[in-house]
């Protein structure tokens, strides 16, 4: 619920016209940092192949609760997903991100990870198509590995034979890789975003710095920008009045 003051705030905003002003004045901020605690949600350990090499990891949800920062599009709560695997989150204390950015044509810190204008559509697709399907640790296990497939390879396939990324061998019986329960859910999900069959999107920030494990979070929707915009709009009315 928003308050009062906020309401009204928004309402004399409307009626003056410059709605399209509080929106560029939370949309103008193109970059800052962020301070946040995390908290992983629904852990799995997965298993996959980057460049020739298996790496076992553990794959989250993380509920981040912001403690700083000077990046507004970041909300008090949010989540987010890793896009990076050389570093880590530390859940005893407080991370600072020294980057936050749209995702389009932002660099990882650690291993280089370019998102171009495919990538940065994908990884949207994925988020405003499936976020919503998180709600177990297989889910989230499977949704972690579509973004790092996205991030990491270009194919929307995990089962490369090119030395990147694949789904583990389950079944020794048969020839070739075979995907087990987990891979399969990310791959439907790949598969469907890869055929255009998965179509809904949603703005992503990379949240990004030196000894802290890169994340992306999706942008706030724009109404809760309109109302963080006129609540700033409100408070200096106040202030200029006081």
């Amino acid at each position: 619920m928003y308050s009062p003051e906020a309401i009204e705030g928004i309402r004399t905003m409307f009626r003056k016209g410059i709605v399209l002003g509080a929106l560029a004045l939370v949309a103008g901020a193109q970059a800052g940092t962020l301070s946040a605690n995390y908290t992983s949600v629904n852990p799995k350990s997965v298993q996959f192949v980057l460049n020739g090499a298996q790496k076992n990891l553990t794959a989250n949800e993380w509920s981040g609760h912001r403690t700083g920062g000077t990046d507004n599009r970041v909300s008090s709560k949010f989540i987010a997903f890793c896009v990076e695997i050389t570093e880590y989150i530390d859940t005893s204390k407080v991370n600072t991100h020294a980057s936050v950015t749209d995702l389009l044509n932002s660099t990882t810190n650690a291993g280089g990870v370019n998102f171009d204008a495919t990538r940065t559509k994908n990884l949207e697709t994925l988020f405003g198509s499936y976020l919503g399907s998180v709600n177990s640790a297989d889910t989230t296990a499977a949704f972690q590995l579509a973004a790092w497939e996205i991030a990491f390879d270009t194919d929307l396939s995990l089962t490369n034979k090119n030395g990147k990324m694949y789904g583990v061998d389950r079944n020794t019986s048969q020839s070739g890789i075979q995907l087990d329960a987990v891979s399969t859910i990310s791959q439907t999900w790949l598969s469907s975003i890869k055929s255009g069959a998965a179509t809904k999107r949603t703005g992503l920030l990379l949240l990004s710095g030196k000894g802290v494990q890169d994340l992306v979070t999706p942008v706030p929707e724009p109404m809760t920008m309109l109302v963080l915009g006129a609540g700033a709009a409100f408070a200096a009315r106040r202030r200029k009045k006081a």
